[in-house]
């Protein structure tokens, strides 16, 4: 239920925006094939994050997602044709190893239940790397109607045998809260990959771990360990040094390119 009702609600939201001022315009696509593929990866990574985070404090689930970038980041090389420069693989190992340190062997969080996160990232792997293809072919409404309404239909269906009951009226505004600020992010999401290369917008995702653990320890009171803090503290530098690493370049050139 909260994954229908957040697809439902960006559905409807993006219909009253999108369709009065672009008309039935956006609807049309000449790759309905991919549109239909990113909306069902998109579904089953939701699906997967709800689950994980059932048994996974927020600041770790967001550090475990977090290794997405480091494949996109190999990957975007072969299947997006961006070039990759070798320092933007190192960081992103350095993320990795980052990751490792958390989510460690004997640690309460290294159970099965890891299958989640584990398929979450196995799926949100393609996700991003088919993002990164279709943002290049298709306008970026047109993909984000698609995904939403893909999500919306494909959920609605199981409501009729696992509906159950709201009681409190302000769970039914977190619901449609989830689906707002999802809309927005997944919006901004696509419009950054038609902007910069994948392997340039990879480090910024890192960012997601700060405000997991900011929001973790706000809202649930959960503040991780040391030993996971410093996997978190390496996985936030160094994807600042990567999100740093155009202006460097750009600076070196200046000072001492010819």
């Amino acid at each position: 239920m909260i994954v229908w009702a957040r697809y439902l609600t960006q559905a409807l939201l993006i219909s009253l925006i999108v369709l009065p001022k672009h008309g039935i315009a956006v609807l049309r696509t000449s790759h309905l094939k991919i549109q239909l593929l990113r909306g069902g990866l998109l579904v089953i990574t939701t699906f997967l994050a709800v689950a994980s985070l059932k048994f996974m404090p927020v600041g770790e689930f967001t550090a475990v997602v977090m290794t997405t970038p480091l494949f996109v980041t190999l990957l975007a090389a072969r299947f997006l044709n961006e070039e990759v420069p070798f320092i933007k693989v190192l960081l992103a190992l350095g993320g990795f190893l980052g990751t490792l340190i958390i989510v460690r062997p004997g640690s309460a969080l290294f159970t099965w239940d890891l299958i989640f996160p584990v398929g979450l990232v196995a799926v949100n792997i393609v996700f991003h790397l088919v993002t990164g293809k279709i943002s290049k072919i298709e306008n970026s409404l047109t993909t984000l109607f698609y995904t939403v309404w893909v999500g919306a239909i494909v959920n609605t269906i199981p409501l009729i045998w696992f509906w159950s009951s709201i009681e409190y009226g302000h769970l039914w505004l977190e619901l449609i809260l989830i689906g707002i600020l999802g809309g927005m992010g997944h919006f901004l999401f696509i419009r950054a990959f038609e902007e910069a290369p994948a392997a340039n917008l990879m480090p910024y995702m890192y960012a997601q771990i700060a405000f997991g653990v900011f929001w973790g320890w706000i809202i649930f009171s959960h503040v991780p360990d040391h030993v996971s803090l410093m996997g978190i503290g390496l996985i936030a530098v160094l994807g600042a040094v990567g999100s740093l690493l155009p202006r460097i370049q750009a600076w070196w050139d200046a000072k001492y390119g010819h």
